[in-house]
């Protein structure tokens, strides 16, 4: 789990199975993770936040290693009393994590095993004033894991705007993925304490692990900015529309998507902000999917007639109410940047704009640089035909463990089918897009470790020059593909 610095040397730190006595006056004596587990101190490690006791004492080792084996910002050691030695780690909201270790033998070699570990909760203060130390930051940044729910933008607007929110499979894939990203982490880690031992020379650039574990707390912020500095104030802009119920009773009359959204359930505001978006982008939309399938001419989903009866509906509206709209289409607008800019600055798509061709990975020819002046996503929660990438695609095993695959959405085909929820599939796709980008960031970090110390990374990764290919079973035919 980590080392501690003895006379020039590291002795290894190891968490055993152990054993737990009950001593006859009432105490317990024992250590490893037996003891752990039937002095209660695994749940009390979970209850304070962490994936599991293993991921917080290795957590905790890995930072003393950070700091040199030795006193400083996060962790500090002191005796413990009959040849042991006390860790403490000051776990930001997390509380202080406290650990005894004792010194053993491993194979006639010195080596310390952990005896015990619990968290102390974090002192709750009315009020605090404290400079940011850089060399802390990580502990300072909001760990906000619950934002990296794919059903927080659907839970704000059912909030906001008053209509039923019901839980969806995404949500319920995403339950666990934390804990159990976290969890396989925890080899990435050992094996960067071993490059260490061995002399390579690992920058925080190049530190998986340390990525990854900033990649939770960095990616909840970022999501928790965007929800305050544009889901919001589009959200209490729908909130404000003043419609007339005689006005969309006659616009539910004559378009297909508002009757079906409202018979649906769905907030008469909420419809018509969808509407209003989907109009915008149907037109180009078709267009282009005529341009690659002529038989299909509505590729959107929606007409050219039917978003032209939208269009119009909305033009027809007295200047204030017109002009809500089209604050609406520049909200939606900032939306699409920031995920363009988000996914340009994660490594996951080209940056057009700095005067490069940019090549297709799998034709080899040139791609041209996005055309739609007014694009939103087209799909439903969990529609089969969605414009997803692997986040959303209900397949979480196709996840790499760090870094993106795939494309960041799916090629347009066309649809055939009105698609749904356009305020909140705008929502989840900038999310997906700093979600992915993050994570991009941590395979970086992998790559550029792998490069800058090959011969010291042989043994556990390599870079190849394409894909390696696998034997599938496919319509009772054995094929080889990616």
């Amino acid at each position: 789990y980590g080392y501690i610095a003895e006379g020039g040397r590291k002795v290894p730190v190891y968490l055993n199975y152990g054993q737990h006595v009950e001593l006859g006056d009432g105490r317990t004596g024992g250590f490893g993770m037996k003891h752990l587990i039937e002095r209660g101190h695994v749940q009390e490690l979970i209850d304070a936040g962490f994936p599991s006791a293993e991921k917080a004492l290795f957590d905790m080792m890995y930072r003393w290693g950070a700091q040199g084996y030795t006193d400083g910002p996060d962790v500090i050691m002191f005796p413990d009393g009959a040849g042991s030695l006390r860790l403490e780690w000051n776990a930001g909201k997390k509380g202080t994590v406290i650990a005894s270790i004792k010194r053993i033998g491993v194979n006639g070699r010195p080596a310390y095993t952990f005896r015990t570990a619990y968290p102390k909760a974090a002192k709750k203060l009315s009020l605090a004033y404290a400079a940011i130390d850089p060399d802390r930051i990580q502990n300072q940044i909001p760990v906000a894991q619950e934002s990296i729910m794919y059903s927080r933008a659907s839970r704000l607007l059912a909030k906001v705007l008053g209509y039923v929110y019901e839980p969806n499979k995404a949500e319920q894939i995403s339950e666990d993925f934390l804990r159990k990203f976290q969890d396989s982490m925890l080899p990435v880690g050992r094996m960067i304490d071993d490059l260490k031992a061995q002399g390579a020379t690992i920058t925080d650039g190049m530190d998986t692990y340390l990525k990854e574990e900033l990649y939770h707390g960095i990616t909840g912020s970022k999501i928790a900015d965007n929800e305050k500095n544009l889901y919001t104030p589009m959200i209490e802009l729908v909130k404000s529309f003043n419609v007339s119920d005689g006005l969309v009773d006659a616009l539910k009359a004559r378009s297909r998507f508002v009757r079906e959204a409202l018979e649906s359930g769905r907030a008469k505001n909420a419809v018509l902000a969808d509407a209003f978006l989907y109009a915008r982008h149907a037109k180009e939309r078709n267009a282009y999917i005529r341009s690659i399938d002529p038989d299909n001419l509505s590729g959107s989903g929606m007409s050219d007639a039917d978003a032209d009866v939208l269009l119009s509906f909305f033009e027809s509206l007295d200047g204030a109410e017109r002009n809500k709209f089209a604050q609406l289409g520049i909200a939606a607008d900032n939306i699409i940047k920031n995920t363009n800019d988000i996914r340009v600055a994660g490594g996951l798509t080209p940056d057009f704009a700095d005067g490069q061709d940019v090549q297709d990975a799998e034709t080899g020819g040139i791609v041209a640089a996005p055309n739609y002046s007014s694009y939103v996503p087209l799909r439903g929660i969990m529609d089969p035909s969605n414009e997803a990438n692997e986040e959303y695609s209900g397949r979480p095993a196709s996840r790499p463990k760090f870094g993106a695959r795939g494309r960041e959405d799916q090629r347009m085909l066309g649809r055939f089918e009105l698609a749904r929820d356009i305020m909140a599939n705008l929502m989840l796709q900038n999310q997906n897009a700093i979600i992915r980008s993050e994570r991009n960031r941590v395979g970086q970090s992998f790559l550029e470790l792998i490069r800058n110390e090959p011969n010291l990374t042989s043994g556990y990764a390599r870079i190849v020059a394409q894909k390696p290919m696998i034997r599938v079973l496919q319509n009772g035919v054995v094929r080889t593909r990616v």
